[in-house]
C-alpha cells in the first residue's frame, strides 16, 4: 500500500509539472493537441473541446503536445504564433507549478510539525561557533553579507567559504552584533557512517553503503539510546562519544519500533570532514499561513541548493553517482515511509519527501541543457534579443544531441540505482 502511495506521489510531480505547461498554454488559448496521463500505447482517449485527453499503459510521467511546439504551424493559435513573453510564461509554467506545490507540502508539513529557525539552540564547547562568540539565543542575520533566511542557508554558505574567516552578523536579544566565523575543515574524526535526523533527536535517517553502521545491522529509523552507557540526545553528543573512542569498538544501546531495544557493537571508522561548526539550530511551532512564509524562505533555500549542487558535480566534489533517477527517488521515498508510524507520519513523510523531489523537478528544469526548459527559455530569449526564431532545424539539432546526452545519463543513473537497490543502500 504504501509503494503504491509513493508511486503515486511521484507522478503527481511529473503530472502536476505538465499540468502547469498545459494551464498557461490554455489561457493564452495555444491549441493544445494533447494532454496525456503517463506514456506508451494508448487504453483511454476522449476528445473535450480541442485537446484529446488519453491514459497511457506505462504509469510514468505525463506529457502536453502542443501545435507549433516542435515544428512550424500556420495556424494563429500555434505555440510558434504567440508572442515571446506568452511562451515564455508557457515553458516556465511547469517549474513554477512545481515549485508552488512544493510550498504548499512544506507549508503544511511545518503547519504539522516544526519549523527550524536560524536561532542557535546549542553551541558545542572549543567548536568554530564557540571560538567566533556565538551564544545560545542568537539568531543568524547573514553570513558574509548575505541574507541567511534558513538553516540550510547558513549550511551552504559555511560550506563554500569555509576556508575564510568570514563576517558573520547576528540578533542578540534585538541587538545587532557583528563577528568574524570560520568552519573548521579538514578535521580528522570518528564516525559509524550514519547521518541523523534534526528535528527527531538521535534517529538514524540515512546509512551510507558499506559502513559499519549497515554492516551491524542499524536501519533507518532506529534510534540511538547510549554509547558506551552514556545517555545521547542528539547528533552533537553522538559524535562527541563516537569520537572519544578513537578507532575503537564502542557498544551501542538501539531502539527500533515502540519497544524493541538491543545492543551492538561497531567499531568507527577514521574519516576527514570537510566542515565542521559546532552548533545546533532550534526549532519553532508555527500555525499554517506563518509556516507559509518559512515555508517561501525554504523553498527559496532549496532552488539555490539545486544550482550549489551542480557546482559541486562539476567541480568533482561530488559524483554523479550520487544522483538519483525515477528508480532512485522511488526507493528513496519508499524508504522514507516505510519507516513512517501512523497514518499522520506516514503523511508528513510523503508530503516532506514530496515537497524535496518537487523543487529539485522544478529547479533542475530550468537548467539551460537541452531538451529541458532551461534550453528552450534560452532560445526564446535569443528570439527575443535577435527579433527572429532560431531556426527550428538549429534548435531541433542542438535538442537531439541534449537528449542523447540525457539519455545516457539517465541510463548510467539507472544503472548506479539498480546496484544500489540490490546492494540494499535504499533500504
Amino acid at each position: 500500500m504504501r509503494l503504491i502511495l509513493v508511486i503515486l506521489a511521484f507522478n503527481i510531480m511529473i503530472i502536476i509539472h505538465e499540468l502547469g505547461h498545459f494551464l498557461f498554454a490554455k489561457l493564452f488559448k495555444v491549441h493544445v493537441k494533447e494532454f496525456s496521463l503517463f506514456v506508451g500505447p494508448k487504453i483511454w482517449a476522449k476528445q473535450y473541446g480541442e485537446t484529446v485527453y488519453t491514459l497511457r499503459t506505462i504509469p510514468i510521467a505525463a506529457y502536453v503536445k502542443m501545435e507549433g511546439e516542435e515544428e512550424q504551424s500556420d495556424r494563429e493559435d500555434a505555440y510558434n504564433k504567440k508572442p515571446v513573453w506568452q511562451r515564455i510564461l508557457i515553458i516556465l509554467g511547469g517549474p513554477m507549478a512545481n515549485i508552488l506545490s512544493a510550498l504548499v507540502a512544506i507549508a503544511i508539513v511545518f503547519s504539522l510539525t516544526t519549523v527550524d529557525t536560524t536561532k542557535i539552540s546549542f553551541i558545542e564547547n572549543g567548536s568554530p561557533a564557540d571560538v567566533a562568540g556565538l551564544l545560545e539565543g542568537d539568531r543568524i542575520i547573514s553570513y558574509d553579507g548575505r541574507r541567511t533566511y534558513t538553516p540550510m542557508d547558513f549550511l551552504i554558505y559555511a560550506y563554500f567559504d569555509r576556508e575564510k574567516p568570514v563576517n558573520l552578523q547576528i540578533d542578540r536579544n534585538g541587538e545587532k552584533k557583528e563577528l568574524t566565523f570560520q568552519p573548521a575543515s579538514n578535521i580528522k574524526t570518528y564516525l559509524i557512517g550514519a547521518s541523523f535526523s534534526i528535528d527527531k533527536g538521535a534517529v538514524i535517517q540515512g546509512i551510507n553503503p558499506g559502513s559499519p553502521a549497515q554492516i551491524e545491522g542499524l536501519e533507518i529509523g532506529d534510534e540511538i539510546l547510549t554509547i558506551e552507557g552514556v545517555e545521547v540526545e542528539n547528533l552533537v553528543e553522538i559524535r562527541q562519544n563516537i569520537a572519544k573512542s578513537q578507532g575503537s569498538p564502542v557498544e551501542i544501546l538501539v531502539r527500533r519500533g515502540v519497544e524493541k531495544e538491543f545492543s551492538v557493537t561497531i567499531t568507527p571508522t577514521e574519516q576527514i570532514e570537510d566542515m565542521v561548526l559546532g552548533l545546533r539550530f532550534s526549532s519553532e511551532e508555527m500555525a499554517f499561513f506563518p509556516a507559509l512564509k518559512q515555508a517561501g524562505y525554504f523553498v527559496t533555500s532549496s532552488v539555490k541548493n539545486v544550482g550549489y549542487t551542480i557546482r559541486l558535480l562539476t567541480t568533482q566534489k561530488a559524483k554523479i553517482t550520487d544522483m538519483s533517477g525515477p528508480i532512485g527517488i522511488v526507493a528513496t521515498m519508499n524508504a522514507v515511509v516505510s519507516k513512517s508510524e501512523g497514518l499522520k507520519e506516514l503523511i508528513i513523510d510523503l508530503l516532506d519527501i514530496f515537497a524535496m523531489i518537487s523543487i529539485a523537478i522544478g529547479a533542475t528544469n530550468l537548467i539551460p541543457f537541452p531538451p529541458l526548459d532551461g534550453s528552450k527559455l534560452v532560445f526564446l530569449g535569443v528570439e527575443a534579443i535577435i527579433r527572429r526564431p532560431v531556426p527550428i532545424k538549429v534548435e531541433a539539432a542542438i535538442s537531439m544531441v541534449g537528449m542523447a546526452l540525457l539519455l545516457l545519463l539517465v541510463v548510467f543513473i539507472t544503472y548506479a540505482d539498480l546496484t544500489k537497490l540490490i546492494s540494499g543502500v535504499f533500504s
